[in-house]
Parts: C-alpha cells; structure tokens; sequence
C-alpha cells in the first residue's frame, strides 16, 4: 500500500461531531495520528472528544479563512460536514472552501457522500454507477462529489446509516417510533431491498482509504452489513422490543398531502422515489484496494442501536 504522510502531518476532520466525522476521527486517534477535530460547536466537541488528545477547533468553514485555519498543517483534511436539507446548497461551498484550504496546506481532501446522486440505480450501487440528476439534493452532491474528484480527492459513498451517534438516520428514527409507539412509518417501500451501514462499522474502511494514495482522484462506495429490506430490520428491533409492530408503507398520496401541511416533509419529498426503491451497494472495488473489513450483522447492531436510543431518551 501507497501511504500518504498523515501520521507525521495529521490529519483535520471537519464536521467531527457528526455521526461519521467522530467514527473517522477514533479511527484516526486509535491508529496514533494527530487529529485536528473541527465544528462550529465548542460544546459538542468537548463533549464528544474531552477524552482524547484531539485539538479541538471551533470553526465554520463556509467561511473560507475559517477552512484555511482549519486546515492548516494537517497531511489529510475530511469533509464530513452535515446540511440540513434546507440549505442543502451549502455543501457546494463548504466543500469548495475546503478544496482551497486543502490545497494551501499541501493536503489531500477526503469527501464523504451519501448515494442520492447513483439512486435509484435500479441495480447495485457501484463506484462507477452513473450519477442521476433525479432531483434538487442529488444535483448538488453530484457537482460537490465531481468538483472533489477534479480536485484530486477520494470521494467515499456511504449507503444510509444508523447505530449510535447516528442522530439524523431514517432507519434510526424508525427504530425510535418502535420504541415509543409500537409501530413504524417508513417513507417508501418497506419491503425493497436495502443495504445500512452501522455507523461503527464505517471509520475503519474510510481511513484505509484516506491512508493510501491509489484512492485519489475517484470515487469508492462502501456497502454495509448487508442486503435487507426495512421492514425486516424493523420486526427485527420489535423483536427486540418484545413488540408486535406494523411496518406501515407512506405512500405516495401520503407523501403529496404531508407536503401540503408539513415543511419537513416537503423538504422529503424530492428523495421519496430513492425510498421507494431499491437500494444495495457493490464494493468489489473498495475491497479489491484495500481489503474487507469487520461489518456488524444487524442481528448485533440493532439491538446495539435500541440501547443507545433508550439512553438518549433518559
């Protein structure tokens, strides 16, 4: 394996208190390198990295100084921020001020990106799936994931996670209407196959990437702990829960008159048609680079995840 120099340079993790900012940043810290931790919350940094040796640095890097200080010194730089899908645009300059910053610094960009720009695919989702422009949120992770790539960056493709630390996760939130009402609204198909990563599963195979050069320049895609459908990983947790749950499907009609009454909804409602299909992954590439890595069967990771909901509530 090529390496790049990030264990003498360190490296910057950029939205670090998101689900896979703080996975990637472990990773980094359990393997010795010097991490830079980086949100525009001080509070949540402390809270998620009093207890390691990470320099943490409150910074928005929409602003382009901001990215530059984040930057600065760092051998490899991730971005992992998080946009509401409100102002879902804003990826396009925050991963721009970060290119520029990267470059400043004589370091390598690390973007990390969801599937909506490969979705639906009508087929596994594979690094060299053709993007498809179907709506606002893909369009722009179709230019922010290209404009990296033209940049020399390792773009990764994570499918939808979930398990602790995941706060904004569809499967998750399913998982909590479980727990709190005995049954479960999933936003499309419940019974089209999908694959989920578990979001401790995700830190190591990214980091692998990021530490070896042939990774630049291209897009991955990771799979996750395998192909079900929603509606399995959801009777799973009810399971779980000693509950007899539904799994009820929102439609389409459904999804038409909750945009009428509903900003989050209608905020949702471009994506609709991705949930409503299928949505597997094939990372033949990603594991031909740099090897397979441990993935957690859901029967393990749910149960995991519903603790950490339970906890989160108390």
């Amino acid at each position: 394996m090529a390496e790049t120099p990030a264990d003498q340079t360190g490296a910057a993790v950029i939205g670090a208190t998101g689900a896979t900012g703080r996975v990637i940043a472990r990773e980094l810290l359990g393997r010795g390198v010097p991490v830079r931790v980086v949100s525009r919350s001080g509070a949540r940094l402390e809270r998620d990295f009093a207890d390691t040796p990470a320099e943490r640095v409150v910074a928005d890097v929409l602003d382009p100084a901001a990215a530059g200080r984040a930057a600065e010194g760092c051998g490899l730089v991730f971005d992992c921020v998080g946009v509401p899908l409100g102002s879902f645009a804003q990826h396009l300059d925050i991963t721009r001020n970060l290119i520029d910053a990267a470059g400043a610094a004589g370091a390598r960009l690390i973007l990390i990106s969801g599937y909506w720009s490969q979705a639906p695919a009508g087929g596994a989702i594979a690094a060299d799936t053709p993007p498809k422009p179907t709506d606002p949120y893909s369009r722009v992770r179709i230019e922010q994931e290209q404009t990296a790539i033209d940049a020399g960056a390792c773009v990764v493709i994570l499918p939808d996670f979930f398990g602790p630390g995941a706060g904004v996760s569809v499967l998750n939130d399913a998982i909590e209407t479980i727990l709190t009402a005995g049954s479960a609204l999933w936003p499309g198909d419940p019974r089209a196959a999908r694959d989920f990563i578990y979001i401790p599963d995700a830190g190591a195979p990214i980091v692998r990437l990021a530490l070896d050069d042939r990774s630049f320049g291209r897009r991955w895609v990771l799979a996750g702990s395998g192909v079900t459908t929603p509606r399995d990983a959801l009777l799973l947790a009810a399971q779980r829960l000693k509950r007899r749950a539904r799994v009820k499907r929102v439609s389409p009609v459904m999804m038409r008159l909750g945009a009428m009454i509903r900003k989050d909804v209608r905020l949702f409602k471009p994506v609709y048609p991705i949930y409503n299909a299928s949505a597997t992954f094939d990372d033949d590439a990603t594991r031909d680079l740099i090897g397979d890595w441990p993935r957690t069967g859901y029967g393990d990771a749910i149960p995991t995840t519903i603790d950490w909901l339970k906890d989160r509530r108390r």
